[in-house]
């Protein structure tokens, strides 16, 4: 399974600085509520069977894991449209955003050029200036 590597433990005999170990605390953190917030936001906007069809999907046609899924946004992002449409897609990613955004308590503005990925981006950086 791919891992991004800033996410990979140090090697033996090796240590990790505290600037690493808190970006790393970060990533994993930011990534789970990214996580969650596709998966409500899916469950909520469809049902939980359209979400596990769509990670289903993503597992048998690309190799993506659920987990996986926060470093291929725009994989995600295109199966979406695939499967439901550019204007249905854009909804479903300001509506993943949104959800992203309350739960990082960040003010959400509405973008309509920007895309999920686009939203996603922003809020890294929101969440990175406000520590």
């Amino acid at each position: 399974m791919w891992k991004h590597p800033y996410l990979q433990s140090p090697g033996k005999g090796e240590s990790m600085s505290q600037e690493m170990e808190n970006a790393l605390l970060f990533a994993s953190d930011f990534n789970g509520i990214l996580c969650s917030s596709i998966d409500e936001t899916i469950s909520n906007l469809m049902s939980i069977q359209v979400m596990e069809s769509l990670y289903a999907y993503l597992l048998e046609k690309h190799g993506i894991t659920k987990a996986e899924v926060p470093y291929r946004l725009e994989l995600f992002s295109s199966m979406i449209e695939n499967f439901f449409g550019s204007t249905a897609a854009r909804i479903i990613g300001r509506a993943v955003a949104r959800n992203l955004y309350g739960h990082l308590k960040l003010r959400f503005e509405d973008n309509p050029n920007f895309t999920l990925s686009d939203y996603v981006d922003e809020a890294k950086k929101l969440q990175t200036n406000s520590h």
